[in-house]
C-alpha cells in the first residue's frame, strides 16, 4: 500500500474518533505547548508528502483542537448555570432592594414605572423628519471649476522626454 494513503486514512482515522477520545489527550497533550509544538511540526512535515496527506493531516489537527475547545465550553456553560441557578433568587432581590443611606436622613425616591399609554421610543424616521429639499452650505460650492488637466494623448510625449522619464531615441 502506498505511504500516502495510509497517512490519509490514518488523519481520517484520527478525525472519526476524536470526539471519542478521552479528556486527557485534550488536558495534556493538545492544550500544552508540547503538543502544539509536536502538532505543528507534524503539520509541516505532511506538506512534503503531498497535497493530500497535508489537506487531510490539517483536517484531522483542526478537528482535535476544535473538539477540545468544544469540550472547555461545554464546561464553562454546566459552570455558570450552576452558578446561576443557585445566586439567581438572591442577587436578583439583592439587586431590586433600596440602597442603604449613606448619609443621616437620606431619602431614596420610589421607583417610577412609565405609564404604558406612553409611546414607544423606536428609531425608525417619522414622516415629519423627511424632506427632499437641499440647503446649499454656501455660495462657494457654486464656484468651483476643473483643474486643469493633461491629456496623456497630446501631451505626454513632451512630458515624460522633460521629465527624462522617456529617451528621445525611442521616437526614431
Amino acid at each position: 500500500m502506498n505511504l500516502e494513503i495510509i497517512l490519509v486514512l490514518l488523519n481520517l482515522g484520527i478525525v472519526a474518533i476524536s470526539p471519542l477520545l478521552p479528556n486527557v489527550v485534550y488536558n495534556y497533550f493538545v492544550d500544552t505547548y508540547i503538543g502544539i509544538i509536536l502538532l505543528l511540526g507534524i503539520a509541516f512535515f505532511s506538506i512534503t508528502q503531498g497535497y493530500l496527506v497535508a489537506v487531510s493531516t490539517f483536517i484531522a489537527v483542526g478537528a482535535l483542537y476544535a473538539e477540545s475547545h468544544a469540550r472547555k465550553a461545554k464546561v464553562a456553560v454546566s459552570n455558570t448555570k450552576t452558578i446561576a441557578t443557585t445566586n439567581s433568587e438572591t442577587t436578583l432581590e439583592k439587586q431590586l432592594a433600596p440602597a442603604e443611606n449613606l448619609v443621616p436622613n437620606e431619602e431614596h425616591p420610589d421607583i417610577e414605572v412609565p405609564p404604558e399609554t406612553q409611546e414607544k421610543v423606536t428609531f425608525v424616521p417619522k414622516e415629519e423628519d423627511a424632506t427632499d429639499t437641499f440647503k446649499p452650505v454656501g455660495e462657494s460650492i457654486n464656484q468651483k471649476t476643473d483643474l486643469p488637466t493633461t491629456s496623456f494623448s497630446k501631451d505626454a510625449e513632451g512630458i515624460y522626454l522633460k521629465d527624462n522619464l522617456a529617451e528621445s531615441s525611442l521616437r526614431d
